[in-house]
């Protein structure tokens, strides 16, 4: 590897990826005509993720944790599925990082056998319940509470946004135990009071679909609860970073393929006049945009090679990526407004989904919290 760039190191390990090859090789329209739907009409993708839950995806991101190659493949396959359907990368980065991650750090092997095995195998998917109401760390603000009662756990609260609830097996709650700590909880879907209830209106983006997810005096065995070897909070906080890390990646992929998009619809003829891009200021705008995705690019080859973990490093990536995906989405909307309806669409889900990253495992607000830490 130190006699080649990151890039050449990155690409040939890609170019031997049978599941990139599996991912390219699909039909033109098949990823990007479920995305119109997802965006549309909030229709899970659901033949796509049982398609990729038995690939080996998952597989991959457990054994990123050692392996350069694994870590690679992972991160290039969730790139390489945003290029065309950012929300379905969205959905694989919460199975990995919000479900499959807690389950391998946190949990035994009896955990691990009933829930683990079968969601590596495509059988079953889960979800990650913790957010409430401007809780984000804060154990004060937590209002779900666990209490451990004849030998079993007695959960109560309401998770106000949670991602998949409704096609869930399974949950992994995040709650507030009797010492003041945090606890992870599973919780299977069919558990007598836990109520997923209707989608929320995220200002009219039907995309990536949030629910909130009442516990009405759920009962809970002690063996679902998911010791680990860390303070809730600082499993908490690690599953988070890892979401985040997952988010820079499929940010990154998001924003080459609006690039790729972008440039194809500057280069179309025009009725009157010549493409758009022959205009200097629009070859302006694009160039500034192409060095700020060329330098975000390298970054994320260097985290990916490196594994590199640093919360203030996960922090600039995360809004660094989300940032310019944004600002990419707001400049081809931009230049084809009055273009007719169908590049008008392309560019309004793009958008669309720019937002829902921008906020996903943390706002931009947040990160800069984050590093801001170094000067405190």
């Amino acid at each position: 590897m130190m006699n080649k760039t990151y890039d050449a190191y990155i690409n040939d390990i890609l170019d031997q990826s049978d599941l990139i090859k599996w991912i390219e090789g699909q039909p033109h329209n098949v990823f990007s005509e479920a995305a119109k739907l997802y965006d549309e009409e909030s229709i899970y993708p659901k033949e796509l993720m049982d398609e990729i839950g038995k690939s080996r995806l998952y597989s991959l991101y457990i054994g990123g944790k050692y392996n350069i190659n694994d870590r690679i493949e992972y991160y290039g396959a969730l790139n390489r599925i945003a290029r065309e359907f950012p929300s379905l990368a969205a959905l694989v980065a919460v199975q990995t990082a919000f479900v499959i991650f807690p389950l391998l750090e946190f949990a035994n092997e009896d955990i691990q056998k009933r829930y683990l095995e079968p969601l590596l195998n495509g059988e079953i998917t889960g979800a990650f319940a913790s957010f409430e109401n401007q809780t984000a760390y804060s154990l004060s603000r937590m209002s779900t509470t666990a209490k451990e009662l004849g030998g079993k756990y007695r959960i109560t609260g309401t998770k106000n946004m949670v991602s998949n609830a409704d096609n869930a097996d399974f949950f992994i709650v995040v709650s507030k135990m009797e010492n003041q700590q945090l606890g992870f909880f599973i919780v299977d879907r069919d558990t007598p009071g836990l109520i997923v209830k209707e989608r929320l209106d995220m200002d009219g983006r039907k995309a990536f679909p949030v629910f909130p997810v009442e516990f009405q005096n759920i009962v809970v065995p002690l063996d679902n609860y998911l010791s680990g070897d860390l303070p809730g909070l600082e499993m908490l906080k690690l599953t988070r970073k890892k979401l985040k890390k997952a988010v820079s990646f499929i940010a990154l992929g998001m924003s080459k393929g609006l690039m790729d998009l972008g440039v194809s619809y500057l280069k179309k003829d025009r009725n009157l006049g010549k493409p758009l891009i022959a205009n200097f200021g629009v070859q302006e705008e694009l160039s500034k945009l192409h060095i700020d995705l060329t330098a975000l690019n390298t970054t994320l080859q260097r985290v990916a090679i490196e594994n590199l973990d640093d919360e203030v490093n996960v922090a600039h990536i995360k809004y660094k990526s989300n940032e310019l995906a944004l600002m990419m989405a707001e400049t081809f909307l931009r230049l084809s407004t009055g273009s007719g309806a169908q590049n008008q669409a392309d560019f309004s889900r793009y958008y669309r989904d720019a937002q829902m990253l921008l906020n996903f495992a943390g706002s931009s607000k947040s990160q800069i919290k984050i590093i801001s830490q170094m000067w405190q």
